[in-house]
């Protein structure tokens, strides 16, 4: 198609980040995708398993199929199967061994595939099995299903309506579901809609390419963070003889200037200016921080709690260590500098609470 390899040729940075005027890159789990009868689902050398998945989608929403099944394995079988499978082989051994075998080519992969095939006729599928040349690949069956055609609908409004409303919903809670993390790689769950609507492609496109990836990994997998306790002092008279100058007081704001001008934009912990980590490797998970920082002060804002005793105030702040990325014993050693050294130094009066 000429339109697409213009497309193509025009957009690289966007196909490198996984957009593109045609069709958008989405990288999850198979379990997040929300089928649709009006979308062609694919399954290109589905290992093992995931063939199945995929056809329990398909099923599932009766959207069409094209399947590509590879990787069979007899770990797999349920043990009916594995049972039909031995009784098959016992079989076609004997036949062979009497010189007219019954089933000369018969593989497991061709027990396996039998079986989804005939799920798939069970569902109501028209089921078309494909052999491409073995020159392609050596898993060369495809299967094609297409599911039966739906009862006419008295509303089709009504249906169109209800899609879009789930889709709007879906959209609103992408967000909550981040923070849902699956075991397995603490890969995020995200529902994936592929209905062929103008709202679920929407949904799609904001979720698509390397930097949705990244924000999404970044958001369930934050890097480190600790928190810092003080007491503070009562505030003392400016005519107090035994301060040689006035102490800055200890805000937020005042810690974070002075962290960011113990450490610049170098991961030294002590701010001796030893680079660990560049700062280009700390910048993508900065960007919504502001100035490229690699240490962040977050005020807890917990109520705040006075002594009776002696007036003192306990404050508890965050401090999320940007560049310590999977990295927690670099972060605790930053923390255990920063109230052994850094604090003392700059705010002499301030007590930690641990």
């Amino acid at each position: 198609d000429d339109g697409s390899s213009s497309s193509s040729s025009s957009s690289s940075s966007d196909l490198k980040h996984g957009h593109h005027p045609c069709w958008d890159y989405i990288e999850g789990p198979i379990e997040s995708i929300v089928p649709d009868p009006s979308t062609l689902l694919m399954g290109i050398h589905a290992c093992g398993r995931l063939s199945d998945t995929v056809i329990d989608l398909a099923i599932r929403s009766m959207c069409p199929l094209a399947l590509v099944p590879c990787c069979h394995s007899k770990k797999i079988l349920t043990p009916d199967q594995a049972s039909d499978f031995a009784a098959l082989m016992t079989s076609n051994a004997s036949s062979t061994s009497s010189c007219s075998p019954i089933l000369p080519s018969y593989t497991l992969a061709d027990f396996m595939d039998a079986h989804r095939k005939q799920r798939l006729i069970d569902a109501g599928y028209a089921v078309r099995e494909v052999m491409i040349p073995e020159e392609f690949t050596p898993k060369n069956r495809i299967l094609l299903a297409v599911p039966p055609m739906p009862l006419p609908s008295d509303d089709t409004t009504q249906d169109e309506n209800l899609v879009a409303s789930t889709t709007t919903t879906m959209q609103s809670t992408i967000a909550a579901k981040i923070k849902q993390l699956q075991r397995n790689w603490g890969i995020p769950r995200v529902d994936i809609p592929v209905a062929d609507t103008p709202a679920a492609r929407a949904v799609v496109r904001s979720i698509s390419g390397r930097k949705a990836a990244n924000r999404r990994k970044e958001e369930a997998n934050p890097p480190p963070s600790i928190c810092l306790s003080v007491w503070l002092s009562p505030l003392k008279s400016d005519n107090d003889s035994n301060k040689k100058e006035k102490e800055e007081p200890f805000t937020v704001e005042a810690l974070q200037r002075v962290i960011d001008n113990e450490i610049g934009t170098s991961s030294g912990a002590n701010g001796n200016g030893n680079e660990n980590s560049s700062s280009s490797s700390s910048s993508s998970s900065n960007d919504n921080n502001g100035s490229g920082r690699l240490v962040r002060v977050e005020n807890q804002n917990h109520k705040p709690f006075y002594n009776k005793t002696d007036g003192r105030l306990s404050l508890t702040y965050r401090i999320h260590y940007l560049d310590c990325k999977n990295n927690k014993a670099e972060a605790k050693e930053r923390h255990r500098i920063l109230k052994k050294v850094t604090i003392p130094r700059y705010f002499p009066s301030v007590v930690l609470r641990d």
